[in-house]
């Protein structure tokens, strides 16, 4: 568990992991430096559960640093992530470890997941139409170039495997996940998928979004990266196509319609898969109209 300036909902995450009704766990906590309550908070629980453990960073190293410090002393034989704002739910080890145990030749799994917010569980309707889409087991090369189905805090996977893959590219500020589940992917190793809901990511304005300028620029050094995959496997269209889409959505949730008009018209001009289309239109019509509602009350005015 990566913590930076986390006092606010860190307590939550860590009763969640003590809440686990498989018990043979520990937590090792990374403490990025944070100038917060922070450390307060995990040292508290570290005196009442000896499970818990604290590692304080004395600089800011960020995510994929404070990731792989931890599973460096890490004992087991399997690793788990969960960020300091996010939940798991009680069974989540106890599933997925038994599944690792029924399925010997599972390296990695991920599971389906929830989000939530202050005012609770965020649904999604039209995601049980959508999900057919997109391919969540076996191997995900193909899928990983342009778009990431596996969340981190769902993910168990075997240590050995991470340490082989020289775990979280430090050189990535985001997207060091979907990086990582490619190299996987690449080396032919497949994932395997638990149809169950047993994580809860928080949505709040200070997440993945927070820094839309530093975002674009770990997307593009993240494609540039994979260029030579891209050109490869015939993704460098659809892989640029998502880009546009994921920042057209962006600005269209934040009512900034002429920005999401560009990114989306962009992203729908660049693909021609259907299932892309399928959900990115509705988006850029959504858009088209209300630029164009403002655009009239403007000068009705």
């Amino acid at each position: 568990m990566p913590a930076y300036n986390a006092e606010k909902w860190i307590s939550e995450a860590i009763q969640s992991v003590i809440n686990q009704t498989f018990d043979s766990w520990e937590l090792i906590i990374i403490n990025d430096n944070s100038n917060d309550g922070t450390d307060k908070i995990i040292t508290e629980f570290t005196k009442k559960d000896e499970r818990i453990k604290i590692f304080n960073l004395i600089e800011k190293k960020g995510v994929s640093f404070a990731r792989n410090f931890g599973v460096d002393h890490a004992k087991g034989e399997f690793i788990a992530f969960l960020d300091a704002d996010d939940l798991w739910h009680s069974d989540k080890l106890m599933i997925q470890l038994s599944f690792h145990n029924n399925h010997l030749e599972c390296e990695v799994s991920h599971s389906d997941y929830v989000n939530f917010n202050d005012n609770g569980n965020i649904r999604a309707p039209f995601k049980s139409l959508f999900r057919r889409f997109i391919k969540k087991k076996g191997n995900l090369l193909g899928q990983l170039l342009y778009f990431n189905s596996i969340a981190t805090l769902t993910v168990v996977m075997k240590k050995k495997l991470f340490l082989d893959m020289d775990g979280f590219d430090c050189n990535l500020s985001n997207l060091e996940d979907q990086d990582l589940w490619l190299r996987i992917s690449e080396r032919g190793i497949d994932f395997s998928y638990l149809d169950n809901e047993l994580s809860f990511y928080r949505v709040h304005k200070n997440g993945l979004m927070s820094n839309i300028g530093k975002f674009k620029s770990a997307y593009k050094k993240y494609l540039i990266k994979h260029a030579s995959l891209l050109l490869k496997n015939f993704k460098s269209k659809i892989s640029r196509a998502y880009y546009f889409r994921y920042f057209g959505v962006y600005y269209y949730k934040i009512k900034n319609y002429n920005l999401a008009l560009l990114y989306l018209r962009k992203a729908v001009t660049l693909s021609g898969n259907i299932y892309f289309q399928l959900i990115t239109l509705p988006y850029f019509f959504i858009s088209f109209l209300q630029y164009i509602k403002i655009k009239i009350h403007f000068y009705l005015k």
